[in-house]
């Protein structure tokens, strides 16, 4: 719902840069028509917010997709925290550091390196710890 979108303001939304699209609300998505629009406003990426809406991702895999899911709900979660002080002015990292993180963030992106499979058990081991009852 904030025009200028995800800010690059923490460290969980630097790794998005460059690769988040936008999807414009259009009601409640019961259009089968809608998804056309959908796949051309995600483009080549693999990450979209759905204005008023949500978020939506897509991986090479479940473990990736869930992961982009993961991260992009935290930056956002971040971002109104932050945005939530009042009046006090954001501190944008330089350019130089946004690059420098864009690039540590490459891995991510592919879905294919081990970061991505470290999460995934480890959100499993979380979950067997609370409850099992998914198995069923």
């Amino acid at each position: 719902a904030q025009r200028n979108g995800l800010l690059p303001i923490s460290q969980h939304a630097i790794g998005f840069s460059g690769r988040v699209a936008y999807h414009g609300y259009e009601g409640v998505a019961l259009d089968l028509d809608e998804r056309e629009r959908l796949v051309e406003d995600l483009g080549d990426k693999s990450v979209l917010i759905l204005r008023n809406h949500g978020l939506l991702t897509a991986g090479i895999s479940v473990e990736h997709a869930f992961q982009q899911l993961h991260v992009l709900e935290r930056a956002c979660t971040i971002q109104i925290a932050a945005q939530a002080a009042g009046n006090l002015e954001l501190i944008f990292p330089p350019a130089e550091v946004v690059a420098k993180v864009e690039k540590q963030a490459e891995v991510f992106k592919s879905g294919d390196g081990p970061g991505v499979a470290r999460h995934w058990n480890a959100l499993i081991r979380q979950l067997e710890r609370s409850d099992t009852d998914y198995k069923n």
